[in-house]
């Protein structure tokens, strides 16, 4: 990506075939990912990048404040998961001692 300083706060990136204006000060971009999502996209991480400031500085706390427990809850989903999955998995002691199914004879015994 192009990026061109347009002053302090705004630039304008080149990205492919369009351009974008991206204001840091206002935390927008003309994409408008930027301006909905409240985490920088990559025309304002280009910007950022051209002013050498942090990204993470352009994250919206709400982010931070997920990102803070995210590894808790990931572990938590990943026992979950595991135990789930080892449970399905795990053979019977009752099924291998079963007879596969079929008809008996007369005597009781499977033919």
């Amino acid at each position: 990506m192009d990026v061109e300083r347009i002053d302090d706060w705004q630039f304008s990136v080149k990205s492919g075939a369009g351009f974008y204006n991206v204001d840091l000060e206002l935390r927008t971009c003309s994409c408008g990912v930027f301006d909905v999502e409240k985490i920088p996209c990559s025309h304002a991480i280009a910007a950022i990048n051209d002013a050498r400031l942090l990204v993470s500085s352009y994250v919206s706390p709400a982010y931070n404040k997920l990102l803070s427990t995210l590894p808790m809850r990931i572990s938590s989903i990943l026992q979950h998961q595991t135990f789930h999955s080892l449970k399905r998995n795990l053979v019977s002691p009752l099924s291998l001692h079963r007879h596969p199914a079929g008809k008996r004879n007369e005597g009781g015994k499977l033919g």
